[in-house]
């Protein structure tokens, strides 16, 4: 008889903003969850790494990132353990801001 023993794969999921969303970026507010409590996580928007963040004991994370201009992006972010990348998700979505009329 075989018997094997299951281990439950490390996840991340970006919860905000959502797959092709349309949002403000004045701030942009990120935020996800992952299955790991104190862990980093790792986040890009397009090419420009915008910092780590540790999530807390339930495993969710969050940041706000600099006034976004216009236009589309791609946001990925990374569980890390150490320097091992244990999951990855990403979203595109577009950034359209309010207008001010001063």
């Amino acid at each position: 008889m075989l018997s094997a023993s299951l281990k439950a794969l490390d996840s991340i999921t970006i919860l905000n903003p959502d797959d092709n969303d349309t949002v403000s970026g004045q701030p942009l507010s990120i935020n996800g969850t992952s299955s790991l409590a104190n862990a980093y996580v790792r986040l890009i928007i397009n090419t420009t790494e915008i910092g780590y963040v540790l999530t807390d004991a339930y495993g969710d994370w969050s940041v706000s990132s600099s006034d976004l201009a216009d236009g589309s992006y791609i946001i990925y972010a990374y569980l890390i353990d150490g320097v091992k990348t244990l999951a990855t998700a990403q979203h595109v979505f577009t950034i359209e801001n309010p207008y001010s009329y001063e």
